[in-house]
């Protein structure tokens, strides 16, 4: 039994080891697939490795089992999201038991009929003889249980352990607010009588970017490579410091940049001026090569509503908010759903299915058009396949499952387990649109841009040194993950306090652009998604599936804009023609009704099916739809004053905005229920 850890430095080529390591398993050593699990942070991290593992073994890739600790789980529990969702308890599944509830089972804690406790383990891993784990830093408690019962840490039969290698970097340990410890990989050799192997090369950013990196985590004091810096590649040591944009940028050259400003709206200023000087020295650049990584996703909100102003295209995460809606809901997910359903029973090969995928968003676009007057075609539906960001989903889905599966034909019912599995995890991880990307440093863990930005304003001065060691491992992450160009924005009324002591040939620290100024708008805004508690979710099923609200729901699509119209009593979400197509909650009016005035826009996220089945005995009864559909919505809203911050409450308590009635041209005017 062999076990290693091997530490290494961001940009390092941390997934390639895991994937070379693989290959070397499956090629050289001639290991059965299914004799190998590897262990994903995230499904982001999931889809790139099972990518790259393809590309390097093709079809010997089939049966290896990537997965991330939940789905880990899911399959070792026989968990069914599929069963549960069919059951009427889709809208919150038991995600976050799946871990425990794996771990009681492999340490035969869990009754299993039978077979003896100590049999458990034996026959749920048969054949499992290899564990890979990436990005081991990050685990928190449930997950180290969860390796440490499957590796057999603890068994006393030697023979009863597994080959476990684990690739990490405590200095990328960011997550303990949601319980991660850095503590387990600090102690893994100890654990595991590992060997401990070093990867200190980095093969993704400038000497510039790494340079200053180091500068910054060599503050830290509690680190695993106190004296091990990271250097860049021996193929590119005689690049120039700031690599081809020395040559490019007479400016900056290269080197890593502190922008000064003075406030949020000259920092914004300066970060989408700094971004289209970029664009205007490098033709090719496109919007989705740049970032800016924020340490809270307040923010965020600011420069959303900056870019959208300006015409800029974004991707924008939807974050981790608890008010999100199951994803298998989604009118597109649902259609999808159903092929499958009626499809259980017989075979599927995954390009076939993103086929009709892709079928069905050239109709969706189609029934768009003739709602609108207009036509589309084929190449329409593709363009917007590519726009609509459920039928988005479904197809990155699909081209994963295609080569996981090598286009082998398996049955419908075991398509429908993945992909329920894989919309929970995806809930987590969502972001919208193509373009500029705008999240956390916590959400593009494990990304790479060819420019970063960081704003400042939100970064915290906590008392402990942990606390301090830890945010500044934040600050290296945000960093790390530019391959080009890095750039952190300096406030004199809030200043990040990572930027002291700071400096060096390879930075430089000059006033940000202020060209755009007199061009952003009020920037004091809130992006609420709208929790499903804040609408009367049963109101289309309410009226026969022949009433004209079921006609309206139809024409929507993601990105349609509504109205919020108001009575003393109620609130109304309004199409374009004026026309109710949603209605709210006693709870949303209560939330919403005193702050109408602030509101500037209301988007359609997507659309959710709701059908007679799924609902509670005493709503079935008065049911007069079998199925019908619900708006999804996004509200914008101007911050009100003395409001708490949008960190600091709920997400459906922010303030609303209610535009003005198309029909009437008055703010908050509500015609006679027509429904």
């Amino acid at each position: 039994t062999h076990t290693g850890l091997i530490l290494a430095g961001p940009g390092s080529g941390k997934t390639r080891v895991v994937v070379h390591r693989c290959a070397y398993l499956l090629r050289v050593l001639r290991v059965p697939a299914r004799g190998i699990v590897i262990l994903c942070f995230n499904q982001y991290a999931a889809r790139t490795l099972r990518r790259r593992l393809h590309l390097l073994v093709g079809d010997d890739a089939r049966g290896v089992l990537v997965q991330t600790y939940h789905g880990l789980a899911m399959r070792l529990t026989g968990t069914s999201f599929a069963e549960l969702a069919a059951a009427g308890r889709g809208e919150k599944l038991p995600f976050d038991h799946l871990i425990p509830a794996a771990v009681r089972l492999l340490r035969g804690e869990t009754e299993t009929v039978g077979l003896a406790a100590d049999e458990v383990r034996d026959r749920l891993l048969a054949g499992v003889r290899h564990i890979l784990v990436d990005e081991y830093q990050d685990i928190d408690d449930w997950q180290y249980q969860l390796i440490s019962a499957l590796a057999g840490r603890t068994e006393a039969d030697p023979e009863s352990r597994l080959n476990l290698l684990a690739v990490g970097d405590d200095d990328q340990n960011i997550y303990s607010f949601r319980g991660a410890n850095v503590e387990f990989i600090r102690r893994f050799e100890a654990d595991y009588q590992a060997r401990i192997h070093h990867l200190l090369e980095n093969y993704r950013s400038s000497k510039a970017i790494v340079a200053v990196a180091n500068r910054l985590i060599e503050s830290n004091r509690d680190r695993m490579k106190a004296d091990l810096p990271i250097r860049v590649n021996a193929a590119r040591d005689r690049d120039a410091p700031g690599g081809r944009w020395e040559a490019l940028d007479p400016l900056a050259r290269g080197r890593v940049q502190v922008l000064t400003a003075t406030d949020e709206r000259t920092q914004i200023a300066a970060i989408l001026g700094e971004c289209r000087r970029l664009r205007s020295l490098d033709p090719e650049l496109r919007w989705s090569g740049i970032a800016v990584l924020a340490r809270t996703r307040s923010t965020l909100a600011a420069v959303r509503r900056a870019c959208e102003h300006l015409g800029i295209p974004l991707t924008w995460s939807l974050g981790a908010a608890a008010n999100l809606p199951a994803l298998h809901r989604l009118r597109e997910i649902d259609r999808f759903l159903e092929v499958l359903n009626g499809e259980r029973d017989h075979l599927a090969c995954a390009s076939d299915l993103l086929a009709w995928v892709e079928a069905d968003a050239a109709a969706a676009a189609g029934t768009a058009a003739t709602a609108t007057g207009g036509g589309a075609g084929v190449i329409e539906g593709l363009a917007a396949m590519a726009e609509n960001p459920w039928h988005r989903l479904l197809s990155e889905f699909l081209r994963d499952w295609r080569e996981a599966t090598g286009d082998a034909p398996v049955p419908a019912g075991a398509v429908i387990e993945e992909l329920y599995a894989h919309l929970e995890q995806s809930r987590r991880e969502q972001a919208l649109g193509r373009g500029l990307f705008l999240g956390t440093v916590h959400a593009a863990k494990g990304m790479e841009f060819a420019h970063v930005l960081v704003p400042d304003g939100d970064w915290p001065r906590p008392a402990s040194a942990a606390a301090v060691e830890e945010e500044r491992r934040v600050c290296y992450v945000a960093m790390t993950r530019a391959a080009e160009t890095f750039c952190l924005l300096r406030r004199s009324d809030h200043p990040n306090p990572h930027l002291d002591g700071l400096a060096g040939d390879f930075l430089v620290v000059r006033e940000g652009s202020r060209e755009l100024l007199d061009d952003l708008p009020d920037l004091d805004v809130h992006y609420d998604p709208l929790g499903l508690q804040s609408l009367d979710i049963g109101h289309a099923g309410s009226v026969p599936e022949t009433h004209p609200i079921h006609r309206r729901l139809a024409a929507l699509r993601p990105g349609s804009r509504l109205t919020v119209a108001a009575t003393p009593a109620r609130l109304e979400l309004h199409d374009g023609c004026g026309e109710c197509v949603a209605r709210f909650s006693r709870q949303g009016v209560e939330a919403w009704h005193e702050r109408i005035d602030q509101v500037l826009e209301v988007r359609v996220l997507g659309l959710l099916r709701r059908r007679r089945r799924d609902e509670q005995p005493p709503f079935q009864n008065r049911c007069r739809a079998e199925s019908w559909e619900l708006p999804w919505v996004e509200i914008v809203s101007r911050r009100v004053p003395g409001a708490r911050d949008e960190r600091e409450r709920p997400a459906d308590s922010a303030a609303a905005v209610v535009p003005r009635d198309p029909k009437t041209g008055t703010r908050g005017s509500l015609p006679g229920n027509r429904n």
